[in-house]
């Protein structure tokens, strides 16, 4: 299923209440706390991907966690803030690189940034793609989405 994890969690329960005992594929977007809330039981075994390693795995997730927690009460990380906040970062130093704000100077600065963010090293190869990036997969268990592997 390719959504969130509202329309996610209505598509596992309604196939689990259809006696439908198949995996339950979602992406990142579905990969949330409020997907296993609103799904229930029914989540039980999903599996899905996530562009970055989930938060309690990165070095600064917990001191990020508290930040965000003392900046904004009573939300919770959603799945892109950590790759949002890296973003800015590496936006940033592309400009100091440029020592411009051009869109042009900017874009071939981005290649040769490199920030020690909270998803960890951000650097990118001549392509423009990111280097060692990685994608974790993950189930749903007990409650939790738990890492069971990750990919390169």
């Amino acid at each position: 299923m390719g959504g969130y994890d509202d329309t996610g969690a209505i598509l596992a329960k309604q196939a689990r209440e259809l006696g439908m005992s198949v995996l339950v594929l979602m992406p990142d977007t579905a990969c949330t706390d409020n997907y296993i809330k609103l799904a229930g039981s029914a989540a039980e075994g999903t599996i899905c991907s996530s562009t970055s390693v989930p938060l309690d795995k990165m070095p600064k997730g917990e001191q990020y966690k508290a930040s965000y927690a003392k900046k904004f009460p009573g939300q919770v990380v959603q799945a892109y803030s950590p790759l949002s906040y890296d973003a800015v970062y590496v936006f940033a130093a592309a400009v100091k690189k440029a020592g411009a704000i051009d869109k042009a100077k900017i874009a071939a600065a981005m290649p040769t940034v490199s920030v020690d963010g909270l998803t960890g090293a951000v650097a990118f190869n001549p392509n423009g793609e990111r280097k060692d990036a990685e994608i974790a997969i993950l189930q749903e268990q007990g409650g939790k989405f738990n890492v069971i592997q990750m990919v390169k």
